[in-house]
């Protein structure tokens, strides 16, 4: 049986270098990548979690990487971003463009629900690793 390729979105932890980039299965494609849509890309909870909320058209336009994961790669993923837990994040095509050649691709990206009137001013455009330095994992709390 032939195994699938998939195109994964990456805005936060699981970017190269950054706390969860260890548990990242795919392999990285090059160049930098930005949502063709705004998203809202924000910071959540007391572990500093960054989630894009599935807001499409509300936000701003973010930064991220694409890796390329099997099957495998994606159930892993999925497992890791609690897919179908009331608290996890769910699975969904978007469309991204490749800088600097503004290439286009669908790519999965990990959303979180929108549950609460966002605030516009607190959206980023990218994930940083000054960010990432108030990140608390999973059970450390």
């Amino acid at each position: 049986m032939a195994r699938s390729n998939y195109p994964v979105f990456v805005y936060g932890t699981l970017k190269a270098n950054f706390p969860n980039a260890h548990k990242n299965p795919g392999k990285r494609q090059p160049g930098r990548f930005q949502t063709v849509d705004p998203y809202p890309l924000v910071i959540l909870g007391a572990r500093k979690s960054p989630a894009m909320l599935d807001a499409c058209g509300q936000g701003q336009r973010v930064f991220g990487e694409v890796y390329i994961v099997d099957d495998e790669g994606l159930a892993k993923l999925d497992l890791l971003e609690r897919v179908n837990q009331q608290d996890g994040y769910h699975r969904s095509a978007i469309e991204v463009v490749q800088q600097p050649d503004n290439n286009k691709l669908t790519a999965f990206a990990f959303l979180k629900p929108l549950n609460q009137e966002l605030d516009h001013n607190h959206c980023l455009t990218e994930y940083s690793w000054q960010h990432a330095q108030l990140y608390v994992p999973r059970g450390a709390l």
